[in-house]
């Protein structure tokens, strides 16, 4: 990876909390507001105002662009169901 697409992930990153990242996470692994609130202890409300800020953040709408952010940022690993092998 070049020098430039490394400063410009870590910029992006930087624009996260620490709990954004987390959230962003479980997003990208599936998890619903109501189960990120339960893992991290906090209320589905809470869940949900951090992902309106995530999504404000990286200026995407959808979870899919969710998704690919926290791919691209290296906060999960691209999977498939196991269930499609």
């Amino acid at each position: 990876m070049s020098r430039a697409k490394m400063k410009t992930k870590l910029n992006v990153i930087n624009l996260l909390t620490e709990r954004e990242r987390e959230v962003l996470r479980l997003i990208a692994e599936g998890a619903t507001s109501k189960e990120i609130g339960e893992n991290l202890g906090i209320s589905r409300k809470t869940a949900d105002a951090h992902r309106n800020n995530i999504k404000r953040k990286l200026r995407v709408d959808t979870i899919a662009h969710l998704v690919q952010c926290a791919i691209v940022l290296g906060l999960v690993e691209p999977q498939c169901p196991k269930e499609l092998f």
